[in-house]
């Protein structure tokens, strides 16, 4: 096992004698600005990524996107192994990305990457951090094109997310540069407040407004790294005014716009 740090890449190869859900946040529901490759080597886990939710086999893995939400549930307390590979935006190339983006978080059956994430344990122990972020960082990438390029996608039958909160999550995201209320999310789906905000909440483990407005928040900030500047960052997301875009953003990111460090992510790869 091992756990690498530095110029905000993470790499670990990770194992739980009884793994806990609320001993480690890691297991709870949360998001983050980075790409996360996971691979599974044992337990018995669950895993939502967004809309969809998978039982791991081992050998499974997963690309984990910015800004998705997502959380692992544990069927039982058998020892919980895998690798977790965190790479910054800008990393990988871009044309790996635009892959991504059409592609299911899940990877199944990818045993044949093993060799990989093996290679990163005789690394750690190897190499200065110099190296070991270039060298490991490399190892990341071949992982990503080993998994587009022979992983086949996931299958529809071994979804097991809840459809109603497909077809909500799916609509949130599709509006989500509007200003959407409570009220417009249980208007289009024919539901009453109760239910919408008891249904999402039980699945989510978040309530359905904060998911929309840390959702929004998010596409800001990718607007933000993009070179937009704030205030016309607030007019695209149709937010009613400045303060109102100013108050959410501190509220999710916690720093204002203006504090947003939009090159850093890119800074890094030059090794500055």
């Amino acid at each position: 096992m091992f756990k690498f740090t530095w110029k905000e890449m993470d790499l670990s190869h990770k194992y739980d004698e009884v793994p806990s859900v609320s001993s480690d946040k890691e297991f709870t529901k949360h998001y983050h600005n980075f790409y996360e490759i996971f691979y599974f080597i044992s337990g018995t886990a669950m895993y939502t990524v967004e809309n969809e939710k998978r039982p791991l086999n081992p050998g499974d893995a997963l690309i984990i996107k910015p800004y998705e939400f997502h959380n692992v549930e544990f069927l039982d307390t058998s020892p919980y192994e895998r690798y977790v590979l965190k790479l910054p935006v800008g990393f990988m190339p871009q044309y790996l990305t635009d892959k991504l983006k059409e592609r299911s978080s899940f990877f199944p059956r990818q045993q044949g990457a093993l060799d990989i994430f093996k290679r990163l344990d005789r690394a750690a122990e190897m190499f200065t951090e110099n190296d070991m972020f270039y060298y490991g960082g490399s190892l990341a990438t071949q992982a990503a094109i080993y998994f587009c390029a022979t992983g086949a996608q996931a299958e529809e039958s071994t979804n097991l997310a809840n459809t109603e909160i497909v077809q909500i999550l799916d609509y949130i995201n599709d509006n989500i540069e509007q200003a959407m209320t409570l009220s417009d999310i249980a208007d289009a789906f024919h539901y009453s407040f109760d239910y919408l905000s008891r249904k999402f909440y039980q699945y989510m483990k978040t309530s359905i407004m904060k998911y929309v407005r840390t959702k929004r928040i998010l596409v800001a900030h990718k607007m933000l790294l993009m070179g937009i500047k704030p205030t016309q960052v607030a007019e695209a997301m149709n937010f009613s005014d400045y303060s109102t875009f100013y108050r959410s953003y501190v509220s999710v990111m916690g720093k204002s716009p203006s504090e947003d460090p939009s090159v850093k992510s890119f800074t890094i790869l030059k090794g500055d």
